[in-house]
């Protein structure tokens, strides 16, 4: 497809928007801490649910790999689904991985099962492809945006669909500042979870295609950027997917649309004391459903 060049040029300048920045701890600010003092050893930790990071790479380093050596991943099993021979580390995949599920900050530090991608790959052979995904949660921590508009709808269409054929849930930060736009890539889809910031300091608007006028975020989490915010949210999807497993409600439990609803139903409003709606509005303008809670 055509397209896949121009996005993959806008993904590249699009990582360094996200910045790097000091390792943060989100657990005692989304209810992590209290959940694990209220359920002690039943707690879920993300075990048994297999996620992906993809990651979008400069394309002069191919760098879009976690680094699996930190002993934070201990015990951890990656795969490779891009598998370049010239891949290298990458600082911004690593540290979203780290918000994701390691055992030291992450949300979901029971995983074990994790594979990395390069987003021009995932863009350009998976998803063109409409090939199997075969993790549960998957994050995607890069924005793209693109002037074609056919080709925005239809990757979005696409996206959409492959999340709902095969049941996986996936998780999308919007650009990090007040005046940037919605992202067109992946913000523009509807089973997709768009995560914001809880600072405010995110994208905000409405969508502009595949029916206009929906609005984002659908929730935030309390971190400094949008790339950090994502992996928080995708770790709490990993938590309710363990949760629903082996239960009788399973089938309908963990299906991604569910997973969202929940979710959003369960996001804390307190931190935004202006959190408002109204019924042609249901979600604050800025704040999405409120801020993840997973307790």
């Amino acid at each position: 497809m055509q397209f896949r060049t121009s996005i993959f040029i806008l993904l590249v300048f699009s990582v360094s928007l996200f910045g790097r920045a000091q390792q943060e701890n989100a657990r005692p600010l989304i209810g992590w801490d209290t959940l694990a003092n209220r359920l002690g050893p039943e707690a879920p930790t993300g075990s048994g649910v297999t996620v992906a990071v993809v990651e979008a790479a400069l394309e002069e380093t191919n760098a879009y790999r976690i680094n699996e050596s930190l002993a934070v991943f201990s015990g951890i099993t990656f795969t490779d689904r891009t598998t370049s021979p010239l891949a290298t580390i990458s600082w911004h995949a690593t540290r979203a991985a780290s918000d994701f599920f390691g055992d030291a900050v992450g949300i979901a530090p029971g995983v074990t099962d994790v594979q990395m991608q390069n987003a021009s790959n995932w863009l350009s052979n998976d998803l063109s492809s409409l090939a199997q995904e075969t993790a549960d949660v998957v994050n995607h921590s890069w924005i793209s945006y693109s002037t074609n508009v056919n080709d925005i709808v239809t990757t979005s269409r696409l996206y959409d669909y492959i999340l709902k054929r095969d049941r996986v849930c996936s998780v999308n930060g919007l650009n990090n500042g007040t005046l940037s736009a919605v992202p067109h890539l992946m913000a523009q889809s509807y089973n997709g979870i768009i995560v914001g910031l809880s600072s405010g300091n995110h994208s905000v608007g409405l969508t502009s295609y595949d029916t206009a006028g929906r609005m984002k975020p659908d929730l935030v989490a309390p971190m400094s950027a949008t790339s950090w915010a994502a992996p928080v949210v995708s770790g709490s999807a990993a938590l309710l997917i363990e949760s629903a497993r082996g239960t009788p409600a399973w089938n309908a439990a963990a299906d991604p649309v569910v997973v969202k609803a929940l979710l959003m139903a369960a996001a804390n409003k307190t931190p935004f004391p202006s959190w408002t709606n109204t019924v042609t509005t249901p979600l604050d303008p800025v704040f999405g459903a409120g801020q993840v809670d997973i307790n």
